[in-house]
């Protein structure tokens, strides 16, 4: 499966136009690009839930506030890690919307 970064870039390379002056331009077309963006946002929300669930099912068996605390805790580093890659891919997703560095 490709990635987002080349999914958005492979939409905006084979989209060139000729400017008036003769300058070669990227047309910005709007449809690919939401898209791109309601796919990844889906894979987001898609992983939220999965997080939900399971918390949900790790909560389910624990057999004390200790364990249920315990096993909430080790799954903090994977949920985090999800957020930060969302992040990260909305954030490449605007950079490549607006062609300038973010940052």
């Amino acid at each position: 499966m490709p990635t987002l970064a080349s999914d958005a870039d492979g939409a905006m390379k084979s989209q060139l136009t000729t400017a008036a002056d003769g300058s070669r331009q990227r047309a910005k077309p709007m449809r690919p690009r939401i898209e791109i963006w309601a796919v990844q946002e889906f894979e987001a929300l898609r992983g939220l839930w999965q997080d939900v669930h399971e918390r949900y099912r790790v909560a389910r068996r624990a057999r004390s506030v200790s364990e249920l605390l315990r096993d909430q805790w080790d799954l903090i580093p994977a949920s985090s890690q999800r957020v930060r890659a969302n992040y990260q891919r909305r954030r490449l997703l605007i950079r490549n919307w607006l062609d300038v560095p973010l940052g």
